[in-house]
């Protein structure tokens, strides 16, 4: 009787246990806007959250610069905050700000809408996903539905194209590659995005769905790739930043950089500034300027020009 009964209480956990996605899943997305490059996603390990066995999926960005002889330089990854997820059956939860809000559902109608965000904070109103169009297609001999959401204006986090289920989003070049992301709801603010291309998607190395028939990383994989030596490489971070941006440069070229001039989007020199010798990072206080995209130059100490790039002032 004991184990009859236990058999009873495990079945809603067993029926609804079936995550939405297999451990060692893969997404890859195109990029382009400082640079070009492909968006990674990778489902490594499960993990507890509120008492709810999560999908822990690192999410990181491969980034590369061509150069006028055509050589396509390497210029290394950056790490993004990890998501987490969980599934209901059709509906797909995703962890943020300490709470769980649905990001998919995949049973959903046409006209069907959930709230992806109630951040309102600088007078956003709340995020709101409205389900556009539904429909199904065969990817890997499984026919998967599939809904269009589009969100609402003025919201404070976005998410927009095609969600596949058991996939996610393959929606066309847009600025949500998988999740929803945040966006500053004032129109008067001009910020400029990475945009993303669905590229495929894979489980433990193999390809399940691949519209475009190239390779998933080619940029990393393709002969004509130089690698960007990490010891001159200068990155920025954060970028876009709100208050301040550091510029971080290797130990070889430590010696090697002196000016940095920053540019509006116009071309008029705004700030300048000199960089301190054998320091390895450099930090701009940007909170005086204004909203938009900036371009840097920074010159050696020949005087010559030896990287020019931008960021995004928030």
């Amino acid at each position: 009787m004991k184990k009859i009964l236990l058999v009873l209480l495990l079945l809603p956990l067993l029926a609804s246990s079936q995550n939405w996605i297999e451990k060692g899943t893969v997404w890859h997305y195109d990029q382009v806007l400082n640079g070009i490059g492909f968006h990674k996603f990778m489902y490594i390990e499960d993990t507890l959250i509120d008492g709810h066995l999560c999908q822990k999926i690192i999410d990181s960005n491969y980034t590369f610069y061509e150069q006028p002889n055509g050589v396509v330089l390497y210029g290394g990854v950056t790490d993004f905050p990890t998501h987490y997820t969980y599934n209901n059956d059709d509906s797909v939860f995703c962890y943020r700000d300490s709470s769980f809000y649905l990001l998919y559902n995949f049973g959903a109608h046409i006209g069907d809408s959930w709230v992806i965000s109630t951040d309102t904070i600088g007078g956003c109103d709340t995020s709101v996903v409205t389900v556009a169009d539904t429909g199904s297609m065969v990817i890997n001999n499984e026919i998967r539905r599939w809904i269009d959401v589009t969100t609402n204006s003025g919201a404070s986090f976005i998410l927009f194209g095609r969600m596949i289920e058991g996939v996610g989003n393959i929606g066309g070049f847009d600025i949500n590659p998988l999740f929803a992301i945040d966006v500053p709801c004032d129109t008067n603010i001009t910020i400029c995005f990475n945009y993303y291309n669905f590229k495929c998607f894979s489980r433990n190395d193999t390809l399940i769905y691949n519209p475009s028939g190239q390779d998933c990383e080619y940029y990393l994989t393709h002969s004509a790739i130089a690698e960007l030596n990490s010891k001159k490489q200068i990155r920025l971070y954060p970028n876009p930043a709100r208050n301040e941006i550091s510029f971080v440069y290797g130990s070889e070229n430590m010696m090697d950089v002196e000016k940095l001039y920053i540019y509006n989007s116009i071309g008029q020199l705004i700030k300048q500034h000199s960089f301190e010798k054998n320091k390895q990072m450099f930090q701009l206080n940007i909170s005086d300027l204004k909203s938009g995209i900036y371009y840097y130059h920074i010159f050696g100490v020949d005087n010559s020009k030896k990287y020019s790039g931008k960021f995004v002032k928030q």
